[in-house]
């Protein structure tokens, strides 16, 4: 997939206008290197319907625009984006790993992890994963195997 339809795809995806992406992209102020002015509206369109190829010097603001990784915009299959993550948290520090985990839990909420699961419901779980740093290995271990055993006795029910 070519990185004009990759966007095109991302914009689908997300609901975004043709329009409403290049407006965007437009007050992000990219300005182009071969110009030394940000593109138009028009020239927006045009790299969209593959018309005009995108210069690498939008691709930070473009991956900005559709609230993105760069990565995605070249190839967003299922292991490159696991890749890109495993990559992101080997490489980030405590502090950085913190505000992964709060993006995380965030978005966890959000999505309420499973639609069967209330507010109410979400918060003991949230508060646990929350706790789980501090927990010592031995803890961690023995709850993987008494909650893998529960799980099986529901399975079986």
């Amino acid at each position: 997939m070519k990185v004009y339809e990759v966007i095109n795809s991302l914009l689908l995806r997300k609901k975004i206008s043709k329009k409403d992406f290049a407006q965007r992209l437009i007050a992000l102020d990219p300005i182009l290197e071969r110009t030394g002015e940000p593109p138009s509206e028009k020239t927006v369109y045009k790299y969209l319907s593959g018309e005009i190829t995108i210069p690498i010097d939008l691709v930070s603001f473009i991956a900005s625009a559709l609230d993105v990784s760069e990565q995605e915009l070249f190839d967003d299959s299922l292991k490159t984006k696991i890749n890109y993550a495993k990559h992101i948290v080997n490489s980030s520090n405590l502090k950085e790993i913190n505000i992964i985990r709060r993006s995380i839990l965030f978005s966890l909420e959000e999505k309420k992890i499973d639609e069967h699961l209330t507010n109410s419901e979400m918060r003991p779980i949230i508060k646990i994963f929350n706790l789980l740093p501090y927990a010592p290995n031995i803890f961690l271990h023995t709850t993987i195997k008494r909650l893998e055993s529960i799980k099986a006795h529901c399975d079986e029910l």
